[in-house]
């Protein structure tokens, strides 16, 4: 079975209008690097004959295309339907979804603004979709296990395995420290110091905590790894330092690496990485009140101005202080320890004054319905990626099988 299809539905009479599509979306089509099927344009006499396909897009060119599209359901595990305001498309896609929905079907409708959107649209749609196959291929480490204090937030390699086809390698500590000692030369360690704001650290102690995201890298290229995590406080008493740093820049160069041993938040990481193409930070939820979040931590992508601390429950290494900027819209997001649930809601940077009393980089957001954190917890930590990906990352948890809630 082919794994990503995308076709045109169109009825006879409107052939032109789909030749039309057809042409546009041809440059996005041929562009694309992932394994993807083109079935060119379906009507009554051609949709029989397509193969079958695990996700399938369908562009509902015009109407009277509802039997050509249940045609093509049935040859697909996953549809998408990309529906636009002309020549009755809407309708006619409006009804093929009722079907799909009263079958218990699985798809997913979505709007094209305007035919000059048609190639922006697909190709978000096209990457979104694509990240099913990358989870397909990747492998996750975790170096150390999973800090004590994660009582839930853990991860079955078995169920991983299983939803989204990864797979997860146990590294020891042992195998860190050896690529540690084995560092002699840290060639950021110029560029992080200079570009900092402020350093309230000593060199020596960047110096370090440089040769740390070192050694993590020579893990990540030895084992083959696509991200990582780790129990980093366990790491902390056998080098002197912490890894704050090093996962601020894995992250900041696309290679998600969480916390503690957080599998559910490397896999958050990872989806939003994969979705968007930029860094997330991963933080604890440090304060609710009305509709605000107060998300923190010693480790974030250095996305803006930032300043170089100690790590805050420890005094030691370095923690990274990052300014986010105020009135970007931002997402906030994880999956939980099953990996049948997908919570996303999209806020606002707030002003925030920032406090000793939590850790370094801390981020204030306006948010709907921040309190469902509370009242239906899963898990200690989230995750926030700067622009609104909700629309992406819920079409990922939905082509993934996974319920969509919303803070």
């Amino acid at each position: 079975m082919k794994s990503l299809c995308v076709s045109i539905a169109s009825s006879p009479i409107g052939l032109s209008y789909a030749r039309l599509v057809e042409e546009k979306i041809r440059g996005v089509l041929n562009g694309f690097s992932a394994n993807l099927t083109y079935d060119g344009i379906a009507y009554s006499s051609t949709a029989e004959n397509i193969d079958e396909c695990r996700v399938r897009v369908v562009f509902v060119a015009t109407g009277g295309t509802e039997r050509i599209t249940a045609v093509l359901a049935e040859k697909s595990r996953f549809l998408i339907l990309l529906a636009h305001k002309y020549y009755n498309s809407l309708p006619a896609t409006i009804e093929i979804s009722s079907l799909l929905r009263k079958n218990g079907f699985p798809h997913i409708v979505k709007l094209v603004e305007s035919f000059e959107k048609t190639t922006e649209t697909l190709e978000r749609v096209l990457r979104v979709v694509s990240v099913i196959n990358r989870f397909k291929n990747a492998k996750f480490g975790l170096i150390g296990g999973v800090s004590d204090w994660l009582v839930y937030s853990k991860l079955d390699p078995a169920l991983l395995r299983k939803k989204l086809g990864s797979g997860i390698i146990e590294i020891p500590v042992e195998a860190l420290l050896k690529e540690y000692e084995t560092v002699s030369r840290v060639g950021e360690f110029p560029d992080v110091l200079r570009e900092a704001e402020e350093a309230l650290v000593s060199s020596h102690e960047v110096e370090k905590a440089l040769k740390l995201y070192a050694a993590i890298g020579n893990v990540i290229k030895n084992y083959g790894l696509s991200g990582i995590s780790i129990k980093c406080f366990d790491i902390i008493p056998l080098t002197g330092t912490t890894a704050c740093l090093a996962l601020s820049l894995l992250n900041s160069k696309g290679i998600p690496a969480s916390c503690e041993g957080d599998l559910p938040l490397l896999i958050s990481i990872a989806m939003g990485e994969w979705v968007s193409g930029k860094p997330v930070f991963m933080g604890n939820p440090s304060f609710i009140e009305n509709n605000e979040l107060i998300i923190a931590h010693c480790t974030s992508p250095l996305i803006g101005r930032y300043r170089l601390h100690t790590h805050f429950e420890t005094g030691k290494g370095v923690g990274v202080r990052v300014e986010y900027p105020v009135g970007e819209r931002v997402t906030v997001y994880r999956v939980d320890s099953e990996l049948s649930e997908i919570r996303i809601g999209a806020g606002t940077i707030l002003r925030h004054d920032w406090s000793p009393s939590w850790c370094r980089t801390q981020v204030r957001i306006g948010l709907t319905n921040p309190g469902r954190i509370i009242e239906e917890p899963i898990g200690n930590h989230y995750a926030l990626l700067l622009g609104n990906y909700v629309s992406d990352l819920e079409m990922l948890g939905r082509i993934l099988g996974l319920k969509v809630t919303y803070l």
